[in-house]
């Protein structure tokens, strides 16, 4: 009896252990993937993605790959870029033509975080890209902000909540992320509104 009781607690204790390690091991913390230009782009334009841990805080100096397909499949980007301190990697579109692509996103994982990959389908459209800088008001609450008009005036939005800048001379369409004169990256979310997201 003492022999059966010895041998079940040697297996609790064994097990208690790797549950400990695996629990403890932080390879087994998942990063995940979020899409941050939403909408169509130009061409020309700059493809954003952001790399996080599960608890959302940003993973900075990690590569993460891009490979774009068109419609036949063919790849027309192949490329890893690292993301910033903000986690962001942001992809240059200057090779790609306007049409419909295939975005398969992927970390490959390091010894803190395990891979993630995502596939995104973005639309490319003909036009202008140049990302002239945006001037932005802080808010109060310093969470959202509207872009201010220049004296020739912005233009205006449209039902899908695209907005046109006759200051920058482009569209910004809900999703898409820039640099103000603040120094700090703001979010397009519709309609000419800002959301600062660092």
């Amino acid at each position: 009896m003492d022999k059966k009781i010895l041998l079940i607690l040697v297996a609790v204790i064994a097990i208690l252990v790797v549950g400990a390690a695996f629990l403890m091991n932080p390879s087994n913390n998942q990063s995940k993937i979020d899409v941050l230009t939403k909408g169509p782009l130009h061409v020309g334009s700059t493809f954003q993605v952001r790399l996080a841990a599960p608890d959302n805080s940003s993973i900075a100096n990690e590569n993460v790959s891009f490979v774009v397909r068109d419609s036949s499949s063919n790849i027309v980007v192949n490329k890893s870029v690292k993301t910033n301190e903000l986690g962001v990697a942001s992809l240059e579109l200057d090779n790609v033509s306007e049409g419909q692509y295939t975005v398969n996103i992927t970390f490959h994982g390091n010894d803190k975080f395990k891979n993630s990959t995502i596939t995104h389908t973005l639309k490319v459209e003909a036009g202008s890209s140049d990302p002239a800088p945006i001037e932005i008001n802080n808010s109060t609450s310093n969470s959202t902000s509207n872009t201010t008009n220049s004296s020739s005036g912005n233009g205006g939005s449209s039902n899908d909540g695209s907005f046109y800048s006759a200051q920058s001379e482009r569209t910004y369409y809900a999703g898409e992320i820039d640099m103000g004169p603040d120094g700090h990256h703001w979010k397009h979310i519709g309609n000419n509104e800002w959301v600062r997201i660092d």
